[in-house]
C-alpha cells in the first residue's frame, strides 16, 4: 500500500479494532456544537498516535469560542480524532437520506508538498460503501481513491461549511458553502457502518478548526411535483369560491 493511500484511509484501517456499539433506531442526528471535546460525547472514542505507535506524541487540542483546535505542525507523523462504529444504522431506508454537515478552517499544512492535506473525515455505511474528505489549506480532496477523488478548491484562511448527502449509499452529492461543488460514487473500502474524522493523515501535520460536525438519518420530505402544485392550488381555488 502506498503511502498517499495509507493516509487517506488510516482511520477505516483502524476500524477493524473498535468495539461494537448498538445499533441506533433510524431515523436519527448527532450534533457536536463545539462546545466540548467530541469524545466527551456518549459511543465516540478518542484515537491518536504517530510512527512510534497508538498514544505515543499528540496533536495540541484547544476548545477555543465554540472551535476545537488542532496543532500539529510539530510532529507530522501524527494522527489524533475520533471515531464511532455504527452497525446497521446509518444507510438511509426509501423516503430517507443520510447527510453529514461540518464547518473547519485550516491555517496551514506542512510536511508533505504532493498530498497538501490533514484534517480529515471519513464514513461508510452498513454495506462498507463509503467517502472521504481530506482538508487542505485552499482545497478539500473528495473521495478515497485517486482513480474517483476530485478536487474542490476554496478561499484560503476561512471557515467553510461542507455537507454530504445521500439517498442510496452508492451515490453522494457534495456541498461547499450551500452550493453543490460534486456528485459522485462511494468507493467501497473494507470497513462498514464508522465515521472518522479529526487529523487523520500521516506524513502531514497541520493547524485547524472545527466549527461544529452533524450527521444522521432523516426523513426526507420532497418538494410537490408541479402537478402537485397546481391541485393544490385548483382546491384552493375552489374551497376559496364555497366559501364566498
Amino acid at each position: 500500500m502506498s503511502r498517499r493511500l495509507g493516509c487517506a484511509v488510516l482511520f477505516v484501517a483502524l476500524a477493524g479494532w473498535l468495539p461494537m456499539l448498538p445499533s441506533v433506531a433510524a431515523p436519527f442526528w448527532y450534533k457536536w456544537d463545539g462546545s466540548r471535546y467530541p469524545e466527551e460525547d456518549p459511543g465516540w472514542f478518542r484515537l491518536w498516535g504517530n510512527h512510534q505507535g497508538p498514544q505515543q506524541g499528540q496533536s495540541n487540542r484547544t476548545l477555543i469560542n465554540g472551535t476545537l483546535e488542532f496543532n500539529n505542525v510539530h510532529d507530522v507523523g501524527l494522527y489524533d480524532g475520533v471515531h464511532q462504529n455504527f452497525y446497521g444504522t446509518l444507510n438511509p431506508a426509501p423516503g430517507e437520506v443520510f447527510i453529514a454537515k461540518w464547518r473547519l478552517r485550516v491555517d496551514q499544512v506542512v510536511g508533505n508538498p504532493i498530498y497538501p492535506y490533514d484534517p480529515s473525515l471519513g464514513l461508510f455505511g452498513d454495506d462498507g460503501w463509503g467517502t472521504g474528505f481530506s482538508h487542505g489549506v485552499d482545497r478539500v480532496k473528495v473521495g478515497i481513491f485517486y482513480s474517483t477523488s476530485v478536487i474542490v478548491p476554496f478561499a484560503p484562511y476561512v471557515f467553510h461549511a461542507y455537507e454530504m448527502r445521500t439517498w442510496d449509499m452508492r451515490t453522494f452529492e457534495f456541498y461547499l458553502d450551500g452550493n453543490l461543488a460534486h456528485v459522485g460514487p462511494l468507493d467501497h473500502p473494507v470497513t462498514s457502518g464508522y465515521v472518522a474524522w479529526g487529523d487523520g493523515v500521516v506524513g502531514s501535520g497541520s493547524k485547524a478548526a472545527w466549527d461544529y460536525f452533524e450527521m444522521g438519518v432523516r426523513t426526507e420530505v420532497p418538494e410537490p411535483s408541479g402537478l402537485m402544485m397546481a391541485i393544490m392550488l385548483a382546491l384552493h381555488r375552489a374551497r376559496w369560491s364555497r366559501s364566498k
